[in-house]
């Protein structure tokens, strides 16, 4: 399951649960949710970052051999 179909699932159990909560309450809430994701994805882009300067040195490699 990719993760934003995971964070939805997650957001619309408990967007069910604060239905009747307080503003207070759902905005903390979603200020979670935002916080989860960003750090979801920069966890991913530095997986990138690393794997492009994996293939960066691989090519170099290659063409200096």
């Amino acid at each position: 399951m990719k993760v934003k179909e995971i964070l939805d699932n997650i957001h619309a159990v408990v967007s069910k649960l604060y239905a009747g909560a307080e503003p207070a309450d759902r905005l903390a809430f979603e200020c979670g949710m935002l916080t989860s994701a960003l750090r979801e994805m920069s966890y991913l882009l530095e997986c990138a970052q690393e794997r492009c300067k994996e293939l960066e040195i691989e090519i170099t490699y290659k063409e200096l051999t």
